[in-house]
């Protein structure tokens, strides 16, 4: 019976989803409460795979749980490409911004692969003030970061030279500066995995960081006090709240590939984020229901199998978009329905002793 439950609740849930998707392309509805962030950056943004061959995803998962488990609807969209210097950036960032018009906000943390290029800081810091007035001009809001640390000799370039002019250039621009030197360098050697990069620990507190500076008042809006303080460990899961819940962690494999999913495939078109924004709106209560039962859970991931495959295939380009969400909603209403069909099973019914006495006796009598 509680199977059958369990089966009946995945079966209502993936008509809930597709309901939902039919609307959204039906009916033009804004939902403009959820603001979408852009991690703009080099491979510092985009995140390595570490000595272990564990992927360190980038600081975008952590920002958006902590924005979102206190009281900021947000999705933070990871926008990194390695080995990008900040002239590759200029070119870069204006696409984008022709791209994402529904975006809201610009992280830009550029600068690393100027240093290690032998790029003068005074080019650095045009490039950076190109980014900024083109986000500008498109009336975004951009937020700049301060370079992280090296374990290497231009650390103190970055700390005397670099920085201080991203300080400047963002005090001259009116915009928010995300100090990210501060808080790593301390302990630079245990939030790193090559002198370069950070790893989970060092993203963590970059998360933190940013978390702190988004919240914090503009420049000229006066006032101040305390931000909320920033801890990681908040709830959320990078915004797949029922896949984070259902698979029990925000770095689950499954959970990055729906996340990749989101930003690359549903984030890129009007109706994508529109979904993604009701979904932002309406799913945290059903995440947490799911995460107090675990027979629910499992009944949730199996529902989920289809809709992982299909955003695999869609990221690896075997797929087009409209195959994607027919095939997509078709798979995984067969699925459910296969699902149900094997756990509700037929209830065997047996003769009550009067019955099996009425037949015997019409049996008698027609003998």
């Amino acid at each position: 019976m509680m199977r059958k439950v369990l089966s009946l609740t995945s079966i209502s849930l993936t008509c809930a989803v597709v309901l939902v998707l039919l609307l959204t392309w039906a009916f033009p509805v804004h939902a403009d409460d959820v603001d979408l962030f852009i991690a703009f950056g080099d491979s510092i943004t985009f995140g390595v795979v570490n000595s272990d061959g564990v992927t360190e995803s980038g600081y975008e998962p952590g920002l958006e749980s902590l924005l979102n488990s206190h009281g900021h609807p947000a999705i933070v969209v990871n926008q990194g490409n390695s080995g990008e210097t900040t002239a590759e950036g200029v070119i870069r960032i204006s696409r984008l911004l022709a791209g994402n018009p529904g975006a809201d906000f610009y992280l830009i943390l550029e600068g690393t692969n100027d240093l290690l290029s032998g790029i003068s800081s005074q080019t650095t810091l045009f490039n950076l003030g190109v980014m900024i007035d083109d986000v500008q001009r498109n009336h975004k809001v951009p937020i700049i970061a301060t370079i992280t640390p090296m374990a290497n000799h231009l650390n103190k370039e970055i700390a005397t030279v670099y920085n201080p002019q991203i300080f400047n250039l963002g005090g001259g621009k009116g915009i928010k500066v995300s100090d990210q030197y501060s808080p790593l360098i301390n302990g630079w050697n245990g939030f790193t995995i090559d002198g370069i990069h950070p790893n989970d620990r060092g993203y963590a507190v970059m998360s933190g960081t940013w978390f702190n500076t988004i919240q914090a008042p503009s420049p000229g809006d006066g006032g101040g006090g305390d931000t909320p303080p920033a801890d990681s460990g908040g709830g959320g899961g990078g915004g797949c709240f029922i896949a984070t819940a259902a698979f029990g962690s925000p770095l689950a494999s499954q959970v990055r590939l729906l996340s990749r999913f989101r930003d690359r495939c549903l984030l890129t078109n009007a109706p994508g984020r529109l979904f993604v924004k009701l979904y932002y709106r309406y799913s945290p209560p059903i995440a947490d229901y799911i995460r107090m039962h675990d027979g629910l859970r499992h009944a949730i991931r199996l529902s989920l199998v289809p809709l992982i495959g299909f955003s695999r295939l869609m990221l690896d380009g075997y797929l087009s978009w409209p195959i994607i969400m027919g095939a997509m909603l078709l798979a995984m209403l067969v699925f459910s329905l296969l699902y149900l069909r094997g756990f509700s099973y037929p209830l065997r019914t047996h003769p009550t002793r009067s019955g099996k006495n009425a037949r015997s006796a019409g049996v008698r009598q027609h003998s």
